[in-house]
C-alpha cells in the first residue's frame, strides 16, 4: 500500500474517526468486526492499515494527545513560562476529561507516556544537553503522574514549584 495515496489516507482517517467515535460513545472494548461494520470496510482493509486493534488504539490516543497539546500557546515557551504551561496543559486535559476517560480508562501510565512523547518532541532538540533532557523527562513523567488525578490546589502548586526547581538547577 502507498501511504501517500489519497485513498489510503482517507481510509486511515475513516478507521481512526470511527474508532474514536465508538470509544466516545462508551464502547469499552471495540472489536475489529464492530469497527469494520460501522465504517463499512472489510477486515482486510482494516488489517492493511493496522496489525491489531491495540495498534489502532495507540495511534488514536497519540492523535488525541497531539490534538490537545498542539494548539497550546505555551508549548514552545517551556523555559520562561513553565508554570503557565503546566496549568494550561492541566486545564486542556480537564476540559477533555470525558474523552480522556473513554480512551484511557484507568491507565494513567499510558496517558502520561503519550503526553511525555508529544512534549519531548517539542522540548528536546539536538542542541539540548543530556542533563536538561533528563530533567525534562523527570518533570514530565513524574509530575504529570502526580498532577493527572490531583484535585488539591496546594499540592498542585507544590508540584509545579518542584518542577521549576528541577529545571532551573
Amino acid at each position: 500500500m502507498n501511504k501517500n495515496d489519497l485513498r489510503f489516507q482517507k481510509t486511515e482517517l475513516l478507521i481512526k474517526t470511527t474508532y474514536f467515535n465508538l470509544k466516545k460513545r462508551g464502547s469499552i472494548s471495540v472489536k475489529v468486526k464492530d469497527l469494520c461494520d460501522t465504517a463499512m470496510i472489510n477486515k482486510t482493509t482494516f488489517y492493511a492499515h493496522y496489525e491489531t486493534i491495540e495498534h489502532l488504539h495507540k495511534a488514536v490516543c497519540m492523535d488525541f494527545v497531539t490534538r490537545i497539546l498542539a494548539p497550546n500557546p505555551y508549548i514552545d515557551k517551556m523555559q520562561g513560562e513553565m508554570r503557565t504551561l503546566i496549568y494550561s496543559i492541566l486545564n486542556d486535559f480537564a476540559e477533555n476529561m470525558p474523552t480522556v476517560e473513554k480512551l484511557y480508562g484507568d491507565d494513567l501510565h499510558a496517558l502520561v507516556n503519550d503526553i511525555e512523547t508529544v512534549l519531548m518532541e517539542h522540548f528536546v532538540q539536538d542542541s539540548v544537553n543530556e542533563d536538561y533532557e533528563l530533567a525534562i523527562r523527570f518533570c514530565i513523567g513524574g509530575a504529570f503522574r502526580l498532577l493527572a488525578r490531583e484535585k488539591d490546589l496546594s499540592r498542585i502548586q507544590k508540584t509545579v514549584d518542584l518542577i521549576e526547581k528541577v529545571l532551573n538547577s
